[in-house]
C-alpha cells in the first residue's frame, strides 16, 4: 500500500509492521457469501485499483456474488456520500434478502 499512496517511501516499507492481506481474507469468507465492494476512484488512500484487483481476485476464488461499483468522484472519506452510493447498498441487500 506504501508504494502505491507514497512512492517516494517505498524503501521503507519494512518499518510497516501492519499488514492487511485481504486476499487471506477473501479466502476465508464462504465462497457463496455475498460481497459488496464500494470504491472511489479519487480515494488517495486506498486505491480503486486495489479495489478491484481484490473484487477480480475474490471472482477469482469462487465468490460469484461479489458486487463491485466505482464512484468517480469519491474519495477515502466522502465516497459514502456520494450520488448512488446509499442506493447501490440498498438494492445489494434487497438482491440477499430475495435468495
Amino acid at each position: 500500500m506504501i508504494p502505491a499512496v507514497i512512492p517516494f517511501l517505498a524503501p521503507f516499507t519494512f518499518l510497516c509492521h501492519q499488514r492487511w492481506d485481504n486476499t487471506v481474507a477473501i479466502r476465508k469468507l464462504p465462497s457463496g457469501m455475498a460481497l459488496l465492494m464500494l470504491s472511489g476512484s479519487r480515494d488517495e488512500i486506498v486505491p480503486a485499483s486495489h479495489m478491484k484487483e481484490l473484487w477480480q481476485y475474490a471472482q477469482k476464488t469462487g465468490h460469484r456474488h461479489a458486487t463491485w461499483m466505482e464512484f468517480p468522484s469519491g474519495r477515502h472519506n466522502d465516497t459514502v456520500v456520494q450520488p448512488h452510493y446509499w442506493e447501490a447498498v440498498q438494492i445489494f441487500i434487497d438482491k440477499i434478502m430475495e435468495q
